[in-house]
């Protein structure tokens, strides 16, 4: 009499759920039916590999993008350049990590997520940054575009007359810093995340990235520091420089929000 797969033992299936080597494969056995949802419990899951969740949110903090984001914000909650060794071999894709060591790197993040004393004066901080006190003069329309040439004499030069040759250009800028205000808003994230420590800690190292990336591009002119964005003769601001790379930025910016408010909503109760 021939066997099937369904008359195995549960002791067999799950030796070759064992022998598996990838959370998709492991995931996709586990939901294979009824029986391997039954045998295969939580703990022997996670003794085996990272959640599917788990597993992106560790893929984008240790290689996404905005990679460098994550070892500022560790460093910036307080884990010490030992600790972020970690890190550092995860980003590495010459190196095989362990599950441990995958497992070390996450509890860093959930730490983070659960460290909400100490930081109280942190918004405040950023609300008198210089990104937001920008990102308010462009909303306002208050902002100007000049040539790249007329850099040495901005105190000079009409914001209106010398903005009027650049509107489709404002009209990006606009919108650029609409999606950055509208990324800083409390709104824009859940209540729980949105009040954070978390994501206060995040906004306010945002803003010292953003800054700096516009530091090329921009000058602040006059007692009130009304900024001006430096055209190339080509059109769009930086076209291929600094405005590719400050685009950049605030997208990644965006991005980041995003996968941590992801984090933050798995760590404080999202299952399996």
């Amino acid at each position: 009499m021939s066997s099937s797969y369904n008359t195995l033992p549960p002791e067999l299936r799950i030796e070759i759920f064992c022998n598996l080597t990838t959370t998709t494969d492991g995931t996709n056995f586990r939901n294979l039916d009824r029986t391997h949802r039954q045998i295969i419990s939580d703990r022997l899951y996670r003794k085996q590999f990272l959640t599917v969740k788990e597993e992106q949110l560790l893929a984008y903090f240790s290689g996404g993008i905005f990679e460098e984001g994550t070892f500022h914000l560790l460093h910036y909650n307080g884990f010490d350049k030992e600790e972020l060794n970690i890190w550092y071999r995860l980003r590495d894709k010459r190196t095989l990590s362990t599950l441990q060591e995958q497992r070390l790197a996450l509890s860093m993040i959930e730490e983070m997520i659960y460290t909400e004393d100490g930081y109280g004066e942190i918004q405040q901080e950023r609300e008198r940054s210089e990104v937001a006190r920008i990102v308010a003069f462009v909303l306002a329309d208050n902002f100007g575009c000049v040539p790249k040439h007329t850099d040495s004499v901005l105190p000079q030069q009409d914001i209106s007359l010398m903005s009027a040759r650049f509107q489709q250009e404002r009209d990006e800028i606009k919108r650029c810093f609409l999606k950055l205000h509208n990324a800083f808003s409390r709104r824009a994230a859940e209540p729980e995340f949105g009040s954070s420590s978390m994501r206060t800690m995040a906004l306010d190292l945002i803003s010292v990235w953003i800054e700096a990336e516009g530091q090329d591009g921009m000058r602040m002119v006059g007692k009130d520091r009304v900024p001006y964005f430096i055209m190339e003769d080509a059109g769009m601001p930086g076209q291929g420089g600094w405005w590719e790379l400050f685009l950049d930025a605030i997208y990644r910016t965006i991005e980041f929000l995003k996968y941590l408010e992801r984090a933050y909503n798995y760590y404080r109760g999202t299952s399996l």
